[in-house]
C-alpha cells in the first residue's frame, strides 16, 4: 500500500516515522489525529538513498505491507503545508 508517513525523531540508525494505515490518495488531512498510525523504524540510510537529505516533520510517500517499508518515493512539500496550516488552525 502507498501511504504517508510522518518523519518523527532520529533514534541511532534509525529514522522513527508515523506510517498510516491508508493509502495516500485517501488521506484527509484533517482526520490524522484519529485515522490509524503505526510507529515504524526505517533506517536513515534507506531514505537518504532514496531522496536525499530530510529532517524531522517531513512527510514522505512510502510503499509499504503493513509492517515494513519497502519502498521510499518522496517527500510530499505539499501534505506538509496541509498538516502545519491544520495545526495553526487547531492551536489558534
Amino acid at each position: 500500500m502507498k501511504s504517508f508517513a510522518a518523519v518523527d525523531r532520529i533514534e541511532g540508525p534509525y529514522t522513527i516515522c508515523e506510517l498510516e494505515m491508508c493509502p495516500a490518495e485517501i488521506s484527509n488531512v484533517a482526520d490524522f489525529f484519529t485515522k490509524e498510525t503505526i510507529m515504524i523504524g526505517i533506517p536513515i540510510a534507506d531514505i537518504y538513498n532514496a531522496i536525499g537529505n530530510f529532517r524531522e516533520g517531513d512527510i514522505l510517500v512510502v510503499e509499504h505491507d503493513g509492517n515494513k517499508v519497502t519502498t521510499i518515493y518522496s517527500k510530499d512539500e505539499e501534505e506538509k503545508q496541509r498538516r502545519i496550516e491544520l495545526i495553526k488552525k487547531i492551536i489558534g
